[in-house]
């Protein structure tokens, strides 16, 4: 077995080159990122965003300046292997900040793969070197000759381009020595540990479901971010109304985004008697159908106005609704058996969101004449001017509400805190619009939209997770 100082596996020609490249790269992400905070989320909402998981907001100022300096320092290799090891602990808080999300950097919001392989090769960086063509301030040594008389020396600048001597003889290095080195990782990954101990051992979990609709999953990430940031482990469920109520009933999803008591009537009452309201996500959410309001008032202000053969005649006769189970297919349903629609050639068809939001678009610029079953909030109503059609009926019901609930035996275990901050959740139409338009419009993941708002929100996302004084 080889000794460990022996270094006869290292190719002395190519090995300051390839510190030089893991150099250049690491540089490059530090400056893009500090970039990225200035640039594209800005200071104050990088600020928001670190309230949002925990951090105090003033910290990114430091840390852009740290980036950049940082940065600077580690693509130049000017005290690049110093800066690499003063800036390892952003790595390990970003690690921790992900954790959540689980190990994989394609998990949903990002695993902690990627912060963890660029700390570890921050270590490797600080270690073993600025490589090739590092940028070095000549200094001046004394060197005493034979006959006792002091030259001065001056130390070859490390720019230059021989690589051949790499371990060939020990030179002076500036760097720290070794065990000081191995002081100071020590010392940051335990300051690390004591500070983030959720990052490695979260002993509570909570299984969170809801209906895989865009402004339901948007609405679902507030809720896992506030569970997160309380120090729980979330595990999330999705798929349609008739799937996830009956998780609901029998316990197997703890939190369930959204009942909604009008629209899912028949699906609230199978299971409201082993569920518990924890707060009123939002108020005025609506179901109806709509028509965009080019089309003539004076012609179209009802569902019944639909069946007149001369509004017929010229409106698209396939009314394209969402999930089949749904609380507005349900009502849509009851809407073209009373009114007669199928009579007038209209058929109503289930469409997934992206097969129906394309031909919203394609009919609204075309002007063409169509009905539409919506709801709010939904980021379509964003994007053109639909206008809501009488229906006296009420057959999708009037003004609802849309509730976060939680099966009883949750509510049973969870401690006061987690319960209070859970009902100070609250969002509006206008907040989820916004949010499901990022996805949609702007196409941001929906944890990234989340972290949108709740970066530019910052007392209202303080005030659900900060305990009150009876908790």
């Amino acid at each position: 077995m080889k000794s460990i100082h022996d270094f006869s596996g290292l190719d002395a020609r190519t090995a300051p080159y390839a510190l030089l490249l893991l150099r250049l790269a690491l540089g490059a992400m530090w400056i893009s990122h500090a970039l990225l905070k200035i640039l594209v989320f800005t200071l104050p909402g990088a600020a928001g965003f670190f309230e949002s998981v925990g951090l105090p907001g003033f910290l990114v100022y430091p840390v852009v300046v740290a980036e950049i300096a940082g940065g600077i320092a580690v693509t130049l290799g000017f005290y690049g292997r110093h800066a690499s090891l003063l800036l390892l602990p952003i790595l390990l808080v970003a690690a921790w900040v992900h954790f959540p999300d689980g190990w994989v950097f394609t998990a949903t919001g990002g695993g902690w793969e990627y912060p963890a392989f660029l700390a570890i090769a921050s270590v490797v960086h600080a270690l073993a070197g600025d490589g090739a063509l590092s940028v070095r301030l000549p200094r001046l040594h004394l060197a005493t000759s034979t006959a006792g008389a002091s030259q001065p020396e001056e130390v070859e600048c490390s720019t230059r381009r021989r690589a051949g001597n790499f371990p060939a003889r020990r030179t002076h290095s500036p760097g720290l020595p070794m065990h000081s080195m191995t002081r100071w990782l020590a010392g940051l990954l335990a300051a690390f540990i004591f500070s983030c101990p959720n990052a490695f051992a979260q002993s509570r979990f909570v299984t969170l479901g809801h209906v895989d609709i865009s402004f339901y999953e948007v609405t679902a990430k507030v809720v896992q971010s506030v569970l997160e940031r309380l120090g729980y482990t979330v595990a999330v469920k999705t798929g349609s109304h008739s799937q996830l109520y009956p998780l609901l009933g029998n316990g197997e999803i703890d939190l369930f985004v959204a009942v909604w008591p009008g629209a899912h009537a028949s699906y609230w009452e199978q299971v409201k008697d082993s569920s518990m309201i924890a707060t009123t996500l939002f108020e005025d959410a609506r179901l109806f159908w709509a028509v965009p309001d080019y089309v003539p008032a004076a012609e179209v202000k009802s569902v019944a106005d639909l069946g007149k053969p001369e509004v017929a005649a010229k409106m698209q006769k396939e009314i394209r609704g969402t999930h089949p189970d749904s609380g507005l297919m349900i009502g849509s349903k009851k809407i073209m058996e009373e009114y007669g629609l199928a009579g007038a050639g209209y058929s109503l068809v289930p469409y997934k969101p992206a097969e129906r939001d394309t031909n919203f678009n394609d009919n609204i610029a075309a002007k063409r004449w169509f009905v539409m079953p919506l709801w709010q909030p939904n980021y379509l109503n964003r994007m053109a001017n639909m206008r809501i059609l009488d229906e006296p009926k009420q057959f999708l019901g009037g003004a609802d509400k849309a509730y976060l609930v939680a099966h009883k035996d949750f509510y049973a275990k969870v401690d006061k805190r987690t319960w209070k901050a859970l009902q100070r959740i609250t969002l509006s139409v206008k907040a989820v619009t916004e949010m499901d338009y990022l996805v949609n419009i702007k196409k941001l993941t929906p944890e990234y939209a989340v972290r949108n708002w709740m970066a530019a929100h910052p007392d209202t996302v303080n005030y659900w997770v900060q305990p009150g004084p009876d908790e």
